[in-house]
């Protein structure tokens, strides 16, 4: 079980947190030493014309649980 401990929350894959770049949730879907990778709506609030579902790495500063 991969778990990374942020400033205040112990992130697992599975996860559901929330990024700025949306109002839906992210999953986790990987955890390195200071980034986390999270999957999901990356479209802005643009949908349901753009759906633009993908993963990417951020920084654990940037996620919340949701």
């Amino acid at each position: 079980m991969n778990i990374f401990t942020g400033a205040n929350h112990n992130y697992k894959i599975g996860d559901k947190v929330s990024h700025p770049c949306d109002l839906a949730p992210f999953t986790v879907s990987g955890i390195k030493k200071d980034e986390i990778e999270i999957e999901g709506d990356w479209s802005g609030g643009t949908a349901p014309l753009y759906i633009a579902t993908a993963k990417d790495w951020v920084n654990h500063n940037d996620v919340k649980p949701y």
